[in-house]
């Protein structure tokens, strides 16, 4: 490597040459990640518990590495319109905690690590099944409500 040696008062100083050379840029990521599927939703009152395939391509199928989930929750069908961010979860499960009042649509998206967001796929249910019952000494009752839309069961 060249370098060039100054004389300054009675030290010496070695100035080193600095190379410049152009890096070759790197492509952004611009493709967005595939759609979450396998979503699931599951209440045990009053906790609602939703969970997913972790997303590891990409939208054309080539891997990806995803950052973290955003959760979006809206009480109609209309995305984004009628819906608001819930959460985000770094892993494929997100808690609901406490009672959610009527029913409600829920909504995930993968996002990877450029903070492309995927599309968003729907967990198929307006309101999950709420399950009770009672027992006796020799007898026990169990009753749920249906889920809704009932066709997606």
């Amino acid at each position: 490597m060249p370098f060039s040696v100054v004389r300054l008062n009675t030290s010496f100083v070695i100035v080193l040459a600095t190379m410049l050379f152009a890096l070759p840029a790197s492509a952004q990521d611009s493709v967005v990640p595939a759609e979450v599927e396998g979503l699931n939703l599951s209440h045990l009152s009053p906790d609602l518990t939703l969970a997913w395939v972790p997303v590891t391509q990409d939208a054309v199928g080539q891997p990806e590495v995803i950052d973290h989930y955003r959760i979006y929750r809206g009480d109609g069908p209309r995305f984004p319109e009628q819906f608001e961010l819930a959460g985000v979860s770094p892993a494929p499960t997100f808690l609901e905690a406490g009672l959610i009042a009527g029913d409600q649509y829920y909504l995930v998206t993968a996002v990877d690590l450029s903070g492309n967001e995927g599309g968003a796929r729907s967990s198929g249910f307006t309101s999950a099944p709420a399950l009770s019952g009672y027992w006796t000494e020799t007898n026990i009752e169990l009753a749920w409500t249906d889920a809704v839309p009932a066709g997606d069961v």
